[in-house]
């Protein structure tokens, strides 16, 4: 995950979790404020899991 391309991350994800679960969770360092964070809701708007989105203003 970290330092990976996002789009390998969350494709790996969303096929291994796809039909597994009605709803995930993930916690998403983004340095690069919306960039990892929309490459996931990206691929996961295409996926039978719930998808709830939820920012934390969190700081690292």
């Amino acid at each position: 995950m970290f330092g990976n391309d996002p789009t390998v991350v969350a494709g790996t994800f969303r096929r291994l979790l796809d039909g597994q679960f009605d709803e995930v969770g993930f916690a998403i360092l983004d340095r690069a404020p919306g960039a990892v964070r929309a490459t996931f809701e990206s691929l996961f708007a295409r996926s039978d899991c719930a998808r709830t989105v939820k920012r934390c203003g969190c700081s690292a």
